[in-house]
């Protein structure tokens, strides 16, 4: 039993015939080319192929057909919302097409497979990376300075301070009792002296009875 898809994609082919001679013009042998490979594209899963042949017919042949096939293609690859609008679009530009019920059926079995398809997962938006900044210019380290050991000190000799001469003034008023003593003594003495002298004379001088009498 052949599926409904491809019942439906046969027949609008023979439907359409890709249309009669007299609808003519240079066109016609063109479309029924891209017509007949797309949908070869389509029996063999080639759906992106497929999609992109029947566009090029319905350009030359704009047919409301084939708005049927873009439908049957975006549900083949799961795009179920442009599926559903095609079969709208079918619906309403070709009311009394014999296609109507099959299309009908089509577009009842596209919303409830939408109703039962998990939520589309949204992409999320390329995140542009921030710009690279340049790495700053490494920092030309400083030499190393080796500490420079103090030298050891010296020790200074050490300097006696003279002993200061004494005040020469101070000196001689201290000096001048001592030599005021020294003169008195002196003087003491040689008195002293000079009495004892005077005194032995007198006392050892012989005295007679012949001495002479000065007073006479």
């Amino acid at each position: 039993m052949r599926s409904p898809c491809r019942a439906l994609l046969v027949l609008i082919c023979c439907a359409s015939g890709i249309a009669t001679a007299d609808e003519g013009g240079g066109n016609l042998p063109r479309a029924r080319e891209h017509f007949t490979a797309a949908r070869t594209a389509y029996e063999a899963g080639h759906y992106d192929d497929a999609l992109a042949g029947f566009r090029k017919a319905y350009e030359l042949s704009p047919r409301p057909e084939f708005l049927i096939n873009f439908a049957q293609v975006y549900r083949k690859l799961g795009r179920l919302d442009e599926a559903q609008a095609e079969c709208e679009r079918f619906l309403a530009a070709a009311p009394g097409s014999p296609l109507r019920a099959e299309a009908q059926k089509l577009l009842e079995a596209i919303s409830l497979e939408r109703a039962s398809a998990p939520p589309p997962v949204r992409t999320p938006l390329p995140v542009t990376p921030p710009p690279r900044v340049a790495a700053p210019a490494p920092v030309k380290p400083l030499p190393e300075v080796f500490p420079v050991d103090a030298a050891p000190a010296v020790a200074s000799p050490l300097v006696t301070p003279a002993p200061s001469a004494p005040p020469v003034e101070a000196s001689r008023h201290r000096a001048w009792p001592w030599v005021v003593g020294a003169v008195a003594v002196v003087i003491v003495g040689a008195a002293a002296v000079a009495i004892a002298v005077s005194q032995s004379s007198t006392s050892s001088f012989p005295m007679t009875d012949g001495a002479l009498d000065f007073r006479k």
